[in-house]
């Protein structure tokens, strides 16, 4: 048997983690292209990560996820982290992840 210590555990998340922005530069290039094109690469990087930060804080934490909350984000010009409606959909708490992802996107058509 063998131990991943803390620090390697570390690298392993800072590489999934680079890999998924990668992949989702991507996707919004492919899917939003308009706001990309407005945009320098390191603006949309920016962008990925606080919105991965801030999925993480209300506990939206699936890959498929984040990338939706972005892509409707961008597609609405709503900020799904602001206090009101959609930042409470986010929130409910007796609902899972896909299902509060799933009510915004219903919300917000």
């Amino acid at each position: 048997m063998f131990t991943i210590s803390k620090a390697q555990m570390a690298k392993l998340g800072a590489h999934s983690r680079r890999e998924f922005v990668l992949r989702t530069v991507a996707f919004l290039k492919e899917n939003t292209p308009q706001w990309t094109a407005e945009r320098t690469n390191d603006v949309i990087v920016d962008h990925i990560q606080k919105t991965i930060d801030a999925c993480a804080r209300i506990d939206i934490r699936q890959e498929i996820n984040i990338q939706k909350v972005l892509y409707h984000e961008i597609r609405t010009n709503n900020d799904p982290f602001a206090e009101g409606p959609i930042r409470d959909i986010l929130t409910t708490p007796a609902l899972i992840e896909s299902r509060r992802v799933m009510k915004l996107i219903k919300y917000l058509g």
